[in-house]
């Protein structure tokens, strides 16, 4: 049974992720049934319960190792996974502290140390601000045999890294739509979303704005682009009485304000001020369902990526505001960029009147984005195949040479190093904080006296 290893940002909750995920592992179970999964996960246990795959932590680099030395194939990605918005630490591959592209390249890295075929998969590259990102980039993407990017942006973004794409001996570049134009919804998660709206206590009959932003705060501070938005949707709401909003979180998870949709959106609804006109979800949603939801929207203001695809899969009407290059590609793909904002600080007669014209096309968008939506999922399935084809004929055998054998002892250790070290300071951390605390009872009782 051949086994695959698959790492992204998984298991953090993120809708578009977990889309992706989810996708990627039917489509190749679709094509051969006889495959066995594992997901390095940041929620092994809610990864493994999904999916019926197995599912190792992400920190948990010995267990990644061992996972490693089972797998026929290392599959990284989708998402968008190479750039540094928050650094780059070379010096962190395979180790305790390692995140962003160190954490993401240090799959292929592992694969082109144990020679196991690799595929990077669906992935965005880019944005960089620093040469260090390009280049580790570049060496993630030598690393592998197939690399399938989701837009010609990440495309030329990464041709900005050195790689060569004429040199034979690099991998085949495949630019493909993101594998989430192929997720599909079913009547049971149509009738979830009008159960829920019932709970809500919201009228399924109602028109929605659907409304799904995340926290930023690159370029600008949340609080200076924040009202902008605001001051849209207020004045949208306020003009079309019948119209109620629906705040969508793409992801929930307390980690960061950048993993947590809630906070946003939170936000959004104080500053617009209609309590009775606007619903703000709080809890996770999974990708179907919320999929589902945003077919009962009569037009999507969307941020998030995924939400922006899952419109134009559904056929509803979307707005973007483009924070990234993905999501003005992403538009422009559909024929729809005269509804891309390309600052997250339009006028607000601007966002108002794109809102009103989305909205006042009714069911238009939906026949004209049905055929490109055809070709997109059909692209999307493409990936799958690209995965499969990488499988050797015959299980691999963990017969490891001198090198590899030592080369994997060598990490064991400094992993022991890093789990050690990071106890003695967890150490020196609890002594530090006993040492104030007997200070200060020192000095209280000396003022006693």
């Amino acid at each position: 049974m051949p086994t695959l290893l698959i790492g992204g940002y998984y298991g953090a909750g993120n809708i578009g992720d977990e889309a992706i995920l989810t996708v990627m592992v039917n489509e190749m179970r679709a094509l051969r049934s006889d495959l066995s999964f594992i997901v390095i996960s940041w929620e092994p246990e809610k990864t493994h319960n999904d999916l019926n795959v197995e599912a190792v932590y992400w920190k948990d680099n010995n267990a990644l190792l061992d996972a490693a030395l089972r797998a026929d194939l290392i599959i990284l990605g989708g998402g968008g996974i190479f750039h540094d918005y928050w650094g780059i630490d070379p010096d962190t591959y395979l180790r305790k502290g390692f995140w962003d592209i160190t954490a993401f390249g240090s799959l292929p890295l592992l694969a082109k140390l144990l020679d196991i075929p690799c595929m990077i998969y669906a992935v965005g590259v880019g944005p960089f601000q620093t040469d260090l990102a390009r280049q580790h980039t570049r060496l993630a993407f030598e690393r592998c045999q197939i690399a399938t990017l989701r837009d010609n942006e990440s495309f030329e973004l990464l041709k900005q890294t050195g790689f060569d794409t004429s040199n034979p001996g690099n991998p085949v570049i495949k630019i493909l739509a993101d594998p989430v134009f192929s997720l599909t919804t079913s009547s049971e998660d149509d009738k979830q979303v009008i159960d829920f709206l019932c709970q809500q206590q919201i009228d399924h009959s109602i028109p929605l704005l659907g409304v799904s932003l995340r926290y930023w705060d690159f370029g600008a501070p949340l609080k200076e682009w924040l009202p902008y938005i605001a001051s849209g949707i207020r004045e949208f709401l306020s003009t079309n009485t019948q119209a109620q909003a629906i705040l969508i979180p793409f992801q929930v998870l307390k980690a960061t304000p950048h993993t947590n949709d809630v906070i946003v959106l939170k936000s959004l609804a104080d500053l617009v001020h209609m309590p009775n006109r606007i619903h703000l979800i709080k809890d996770p949603l999974k990708p179907c369902f919320a999929q589902a939801l945003i077919k009962y929207c009569n037009v999507i203001l969307g941020m998030r990526l995924h939400s922006v695809i899952m419109a134009i899969n559904v056929g509803t009407p979307v707005v973007a505001l483009s924070y990234s290059p993905k999501i003005e590609s992403v538009m422009k793909r559909a024929g729809i960029e005269e509804f891309c904002n390309l600052s997250l600080t339009p006028k607000t007669t601007d966002l108002v009147g794109q809102i009103n014209n989305a909205w006042n096309q009714g069911q238009k968008p939906h026949s004209r984005l049905q055929l490109l939506q055809m070709e997109l999922m059909k692209e999307a399935k493409s990936h799958a195949g690209l995965a499969i084809s990488l499988l050797p004929s015959d299980s691999r055998q963990n017969t490891l040479g001198f090198s590899q054998k030592f080369a994997l002892q060598q990490v064991r250790l400094l992993l022991q190093t890093d789990e050690e070290l990071a106890r003695l300071q967890d150490e020196k951390y609890f002594l530090q904080l006993h040492l104030e605390q007997e200070q200060q009872a020192a000095q209280i009782q000396y003022q006693e006296k």
